[in-house]
């Protein structure tokens, strides 16, 4: 029995490399509060390397759940392309 490949799905709005943000702020009741206390904070801190850590993380998860393009709107870009090349998935990039 032959069985034909589903095709990848497709996630049309990301910010990957927040994977290593995961968590943090969790508790905060309000979105501006989480992004102007923690968030922003927290980017504010990455480099180049960090955003391809956790692009190249961010790819990995979402090429085992079955999403094999990102729509991706990030910093540091060609970090977030290094990533995808590296890890072997897709992307649309685009400035944020």
């Amino acid at each position: 029995m032959r069985r034909d490949p589903l095709p990848g799905l497709i996630n049309a709005h990301a910010h990957s490399p927040m994977t290593l943000l995961r968590g943090m702020g969790g508790d905060l009741p309000l979105l501006l509060r989480w992004l102007r206390e923690v968030i922003w904070p927290a980017e504010a801190r990455l480099r180049p390397a960090d955003v391809r850590a956790g692009m190249e993380l961010g790819s990995v998860e979402m090429l085992r759940a079955g999403v094999t393009t990102s729509a991706e709107m990030y910093f540091s870009g060609e970090s977030v392309a290094e990533a995808v090349l590296a890890v072997g998935s897709r992307v649309v990039l685009a400035r944020p």
